[in-house]
């Protein structure tokens, strides 16, 4: 078994030490332990807080030098989805409080979910199922979705421009792929206030289009 637990006022001089991204900044906490399974495989529990946020974690670790194959119940707790996606290099988050929780496995393709993955954003509610990408503005992600909260206009306010929106109660499911046009939507259905909808379509964001 190895433990190890590292505190301070200043992540930047442990920054090397921690492998946190440049982003995070200030006062920091980080402790983990690793153990062998009797079969061998290296099990993590990790608890983290920086400026960026606060991450648990705990799961099996896959290769040792590019962790494919890491498997992980992940809990996130963040004051800005926005800034901890950007020092990812994961663009057009919203700047708004956010928790994520489940399981996960990082795969050659991106963040594999491992059965939905539960994600609030400033009181917004959705659970996600499939593939997030890395690279820029998550592009190739392919997962679906069902959501729900008071403000449809207010959630998608949070990701583009987008005039005539109504600001209704919303609960909805369906695909979503983020292509080089914009997101994707396939196969919608729900309620909006006390309206049935459904339908496709596609949201173009302004930095999308070149």
């Amino acid at each position: 078994v190895m433990s190890l637990r590292i505190e301070g006022p200043d992540l930047e001089r442990f920054r090397y030490v921690t492998g946190m991204p440049g982003a995070a900044s200030g006062p920091f906490s980080l402790g983990f332990t690793i153990d062998v399974r009797d079969d061998g495989v290296e099990v993590l529990e990790l608890v983290t807080k920086t400026s960026l946020g606060e991450l648990q974690a705990d799961g099996s670790i896959g290769d040792p030098d590019t962790f494919l194959g890491t498997e992980l119940n992940i809990r996130v707790r963040t004051d800005s989805l926005a800034r901890l996606a950007g020092a990812y290099d994961i663009e057009d988050m919203p700047d708004k409080p956010a928790e994520i929780a489940g399981v996960a496995q990082y795969t050659e393709a991106g963040i594999r979910t491992k059965g939905p993955v539960s994600v609030v954003i400033d009181g917004d509610s959705a659970e996600v199922d499939g593939l997030i990408t890395l690279r820029g503005g998550v592009r190739g992600t392919d997962v679906t979705v069902k959501a729900e909260g008071g403000d449809l206009a207010a959630l998608v306010a949070m990701f583009a421009e987008v005039t005539g929106v109504p600001a209704l109660p919303y609960e909805v499911s369906g695909r979503l792929r983020v292509t080089d046009e914009g997101f994707r939507f396939t196969g919608i259905s729900g309620l909006l206030g006390t309206s049935s909808v459904s339908g496709e379509g596609l949201l173009v964001l302004a930095d999308m289009i070149a």
